[in-house]
C-alpha cells in the first residue's frame, strides 16, 4: 500500500536518487518521477492528491481553539478510515458479522486439544498425496506431524486423512478429471476491500463447480448440523470468491467433517455469496 523511501542524508552529500525520489514526489512531477523508479522495471506512479493542494492546506491551517478541533475531527476520521481493513478472510467473516465470539469455551461440539496442529498436518498431507489411491499417506503424515510438533500423533494424522480420500465427495473430485487443491482466491466486494482465502478441493463437474472444505474439529456427531450452520458464511465467502474468480456457477459448497465422517452440502450457493457479500461490505464500512 505504500512506498516508503529513506532519505537520510548530510549536508556535504549530493541527492541521493532515494532524494530525488521524494522531491519530484512533494513536487507533484509525476513523469520525471515515473522515469526515475523505471530503471529497468515497468512502473507506473500516480500522486494524489498533488502536494500543492496538501501543501495549501497546512499553510491556510490556523491556530485558534476552533482550528485545532477541526484538526482534531479530521485526524480522527482519517484514523477511523485507514484503520478499517482491507481484506477479510473466508474464516473470519462470521467474527464481522459476530456471529462468532473470539472464544467459545461452551462449544458443545468442540473437544480435546490440539486441533490446529492436527489439522494443519492433514491439510498438508491431503494437499500432496494422491487423492485416488492415497499412495504415500503414512510418510507425508509421519513428515507434517513432525513439522507441526506432534510427531507422536502421525497415526492420527494419517487416519483422518484416509478418512478424507474414503468420502463420497472425494471419490466424486477423482472422477470429474479437473480438480485443484489450496487454491488461493479472491474476490473484491462492492463496498472496497476484498474476501480472500484458500480453497481446500475446488473440482468441476458437467461444467460446473464444487468446494470441498475439509473440518478436523472433534465434533460431536449430533452437533454436526449445528456446526456446519456457523459455517455458513464461510461457504458464502468461498461462494463468492469462486464464482468471481472463475466466471463460473459455484453448484454446491461441502464441508467434508472428519471427526465424525460427515458431509454437509449447500447447494444455494448464489444466496450464500450475496449474504457473505454483505456481512463483509458492512465490515469494510459500506
Amino acid at each position: 500500500d505504500h512506498l516508503v523511501v529513506s532519505v537520510y542524508r548530510t549536508e556535504r552529500d549530493k541527492e541521493s536518487s532515494a532524494a530525488q525520489i521524494a522531491r519530484l514526489a512533494d513536487d507533484g512531477e509525476t513523469e520525471p518521477l515515473r522515469d526515475a523508479l523505471a530503471d529497468g522495471v515497468s512502473a507506473t506512479i500516480s500522486i494524489s492528491p498533488p502536494a500543492e493542494s496538501r501543501a495549501t492546506r497546512r499553510q491556510d491551517r490556523g491556530h485558534s481553539v476552533q482550528d485545532r478541533a477541526e484538526w482534531i475531527a479530521e485526524r480522527e476520521q482519517t484514523i477511523a478510515r485507514m484503520g478499517k481493513p482491507a481484506t477479510v478472510s473466508a474464516t473470519g467473516l462470521a467474527k464481522i458479522a459476530k456471529e462468532e465470539p473470539e472464544s467459545q469455551p461452551d462449544e458443545p461440539w468442540r473437544r480435546g486439544r490440539g486441533g490446529a496442529p492436527i489439522g494443519r498436518a492433514v491439510h498438508s498431507v491431503l494437499q500432496t498425496i494422491d487423492l485416488a489411491s492415497g499412495a504415500g499417506i503414512d510418510d507425508a503424515a509421519r513428515a507434517q506431524a513432525v513439522a507441526e510438533g506432534i510427531p507422536d500423533r502421525n497415526d492420527e494424522v494419517a487416519r483422518l486423512a484416509r478418512t478424507a480420500i474414503d468420502s463420497d465427495i472425494a471419490r466424486r473430485a477423482v472422477a470429474s478429471g479437473r480438480l485443484w487443491r489450496e487454491a488461493p482466491m479472491a474476490a473484491p466486494v462492492a463496498a472496497g476491500g476484498a474476501v480472500q482465502g484458500y480453497i481446500d478441493l475446488l473440482f468441476e463437474e458437467n461444467g460446473e463447480l464444487v468446494v470441498v472444505d475439509y473440518k478436523t474439529d472433534a465434533i460431536d456427531e449430533a452437533h454436526v448440523p449445528d456446526a456446519a450452520e456457523r459455517y455458513r458464511l464461510q461457504a458464502g465467502a468461498y461462494a463468492l470468491m469462486v464464482s468471481r474468480a472463475t466466471g463460473k456457477r459455484v453448484k454446491e459448497i461441502v464441508f467434508l467433517f472428519l471427526r465424525p465422517k460427515s458431509e454437509r452440502s449447500y447447494r444455494n450457493a448464489d444466496e450464500l455469496a450475496a449474504e457473505a457479500e454483505r456481512e463483509a461490505a458492512r465490515g469494510f464500512g459500506g
